[in-house]
């Protein structure tokens, strides 16, 4: 029942839905398992059981779930060997800065592929700080920045984008083979 558990939670996150809802007894996840019960009996006891359904359990399996997808993308750019780099950062609701991070690769079939590998909250908006989280999560994601053919960032501020200071810059400076489009 476990595994149908999993499948029925990436299937919910597959499509963007939140897995949880204000009344816990209407949440999709629970919505989802009450009717695939219909076609799996053992489901019910399953569901009146809700061991599994707590809270912390049914977000340790998502976390578990995306950490898997994120290997697996990761793999992927591996195997296409050479990367490109694009940024961006906005604010969000809350007027906080985020950073989002994705990897543009193609494959021998000259399929593009754009994986977004994180999204970080900056505290501090200097290109020193923006740069060191970006070197940070290629090396989470065991990205070598010598393999980065390729540079862009949405945000044409000099803090991002300058080329003679900024991030573009700063990356240039640890990777030369590095192009950045003016």
């Amino acid at each position: 029942m476990l595994l149908t558990q999993i499948s029925s939670i990436i299937c919910l996150l597959r499509q963007g839905l939140p897995l949880r809802g204000h009344d816990e007894q209407e949440s999709n996840l629970i919505q989802l398992m009450k009717l695939r019960s219909q076609d799996i009996n053992s489901l019910k006891d399953w569901l009146n059981d809700k061991k599994y359904l707590l809270h912390d359990i049914v977000n340790e399996l998502a976390k578990e779930i995306s950490l898997k997808i994120i290997q697996d993308i990761i793999q992927q750019i591996l195997e296409r060997q050479w990367f490109a780099l694009i940024c961006d950062k906005t604010a969000d609701e809350a007027n906080k800065e985020q950073l989002c991070i994705t990897i543009r690769s193609v494959d021998t079939q000259y399929v593009i592929y754009e994986d977004v590998i994180g999204l970080y909250q900056i505290d501090r908006q200097n290109f020193n700080r923006i740069t060191e989280a970006i070197v940070d999560a290629l090396t989470r994601c065991g990205l070598n920045i010598k393999q980065c053919r390729g540079q862009g960032y949405d945000n044409r501020t000099a803090n991002m984008g300058g080329i003679h200071e900024g991030v573009a810059a700063k990356i240039l400076q640890r990777e030369k083979s590095i192009l950045y489009p003016l």
